[in-house]
């Protein structure tokens, strides 16, 4: 929970640092054409994040949310 708490702070603060992102904002850039041939600036930051845990076999068993990473039953 903690985590997830962090990540969102770190996310939010990011974007009210560069601005409100809106439908408008969005589709706008992505109707640029000009401006798909060139790198963003500021520049994107792509991540992922995953969370594995062993225990997890299969989706009916009652260890599939073992993980509790806060997307399961727990």
């Amino acid at each position: 929970m903690f985590l997830r708490s962090l990540v969102c702070l770190v996310l939010f603060g990011a974007i009210s640092a560069q601005g409100a992102v809106t439908f408008e904002s969005l589709l706008s850039e992505m109707t640029q054409l000009e401006s798909l041939a060139k790198y963003p600036d500021p520049p994107y930051k792509t991540v992922q994040f995953s969370s594995t845990d062993r225990r997890s076999t299969a989706p009916y068993a009652p260890e599939w949310y073992a993980n509790s990473d806060g997307f399961g039953k727990e």
